[in-house]
């Protein structure tokens, strides 16, 4: 009995370290065992499960993201600066040289304030600004300051026409008794007719008589109608035949596109090209949003910011005579800017805010291959250019504007308070033309 207990005590023994022996050497299951996971060493995985040395080369919506990099990461490689990114950035101010020569300039000459912008291929490229707006409080000339840029007003005055005329509102060739509805003719002329074109050339036969000036000088019992009837302000020129320079046809052309539209300048300019480019500018400056922007004009008589806003002119359209000629106040950016968008369209025949028909007018010679409308083609304002051109003088502003179609490139220049020295074109502007041939654009 003793010997057999002893024999199944020995079995047990042998059972039980078979037992550990078992457990000690069993390989464990993944899948039971997570996180002590050792990756599979076979050379030939079960059909069933994809090698686990091939990883997926994207991750599926189920599958967690992929830790990141742990390397370094490379330096990002330079990209060129896109011209569409560098347009958005537009303009830069005047580089330190020029801006110091611009300065010496308008130290030289007196003025009060300054502003000038530069075009390149079509783009307000850099700007400038000098001295005060309103010097009797300190207010500095900003790239946004606005100005009465005097005769400058023309060219949009013209554009503004020929935005009517895409309209079918009017017609250059039309006699401009069918606006008015009764003759109007020069009288030593009475069987010639007078044309928007005319007009806009200045060969219509008109004179800045006395008449015309004295209601320009505030006496607002004279009408449209008496400078019209009156003598003073005929040339003894037949019309269309010679150019004489004349404030009172432009006024003419404006009233002729309030009659045949039957709406006011100003909403005219506004609905044709302020609101399509983005623009505070008006011929009225109490119109102007951005008021806090408006500049005094310092010269001979000064024309105070408080002046401009209370200007006053007839609220009956086709009566006016005193606001499409030179009241245009507006910045010499934003001016540029219209210049810009007229010049790209006839280049590239993409509208903006005219046809390529008519952008193409407008920067055509109409009259002895060196009158347009409101601009002049000049060879001498830009040694070594032929550009087209015009500029103002009144009430201390000194302005101009040159622009070059072909390569789309110019300047615009606003200046107050300067003296009005001639420059060698004869023209009452000398600060003008040097700030425009040391800005304009090189090659």
């Amino acid at each position: 009995m003793r010997s057999f207990r002893k024999l199944l005590s020995a079995q047990c023994l042998i059972l039980c370290a078979l037992l550990v022996f078992c457990s000690c050497s069993r390989t464990e299951d993944p899948t039971t065992a997570p996180y002590s996971f050792t990756p599979r060493t076979e050379t030939s995985p079960p059909a069933t499960q994809a090698p686990e040395t091939e990883l997926p080369t994207e991750p599926t919506p189920t599958e967690a993201p992929t830790e990141p990099p742990t390397e370094a990461p490379t330096e990002p490689e330079t990209q060129p600066v896109q011209y569409s990114e560098l347009v958005v950035q537009l303009p830069i101010p005047l580089d330190n040289e020029l801006s110091a020569r611009a300065d010496e300039i308008c130290r030289e000459h007196g003025a009060v304030g300054a502003q000038a912008v530069v075009i390149r291929d079509g783009y307000v490229f850099d700007s400038y600004q000098y001295g005060q707006a309103i010097s009797e409080v300190g207010v500095t000339v900003v790239e946004n300051t606005k100005f009465r840029v005097a005769s400058l007003s023309k060219f949009i005055t013209c554009t503004v026409f020929m935005a009517l005329r895409e309209d079918g509102y009017v017609s250059e060739y039309d006699d401009i008794s069918v606006y008015f509805g009764r003759m109007i003719r020069n009288p030593n002329f009475p069987d010639t007719p007078i044309t928007p074109e005319m007009l806009m050339t200045h060969t219509a036969s008109f004179a800045d008589g006395s008449v015309f000036r004295t209601g320009r000088n505030g006496d607002r019992s004279v009408t449209l109608k008496d400078v019209l009837d009156s003598g003073t302000s005929w040339s003894k020129n037949e019309p269309g035949t010679v150019y004489s320079y004349s404030n009172l046809g432009t006024a003419v052309l404006g009233a002729v596109c309030e009659l045949a539209s039957g709406l006011s300048f100003n909403y005219l300019a506004a609905k044709y090209i302020f609101a399509p480019l983005g623009i505070d500018a008006s011929y009225t400056a109490s119109n102007l949003v951005g008021l806090y922007l408006l500049a005094s004009l310092y010269g001979s008589n000064d024309y105070t910011v408080d002046k401009q806003l209370a200007s006053a002119f007839s609220p009956q359209l086709g009566t006016t005579y005193d606001l499409v000629q030179g009241n245009l106040t507006i910045s010499a950016k934003d001016y540029a800017q219209i210049l810009c968008s007229i010049m790209k369209t006839a280049r590239s025949g993409v509208r903006e805010i005219v046809s390529a028909d008519t952008a193409s007018e407008l920067l055509k010679m109409h009259f002895e291959q060196r009158i347009g409308y409101g601009i002049t083609r000049s060879e001498t304002l830009i040694e070594g250019e032929t550009v087209l051109t015009h500029g103002g003088n009144y009430y201390g502003m000194l302005s101009v504007y040159a622009i070059d179609p072909q390569t789309c490139d110019g300047v615009v220049i606003l200046t107050t308070g300067a003296s009005d020295t001639t420059d060698p074109d004869g023209n009452k502007q000398q600060i003008c033309t040097e700030l425009a041939r040391l800005l304009w654009p090189d090659d």
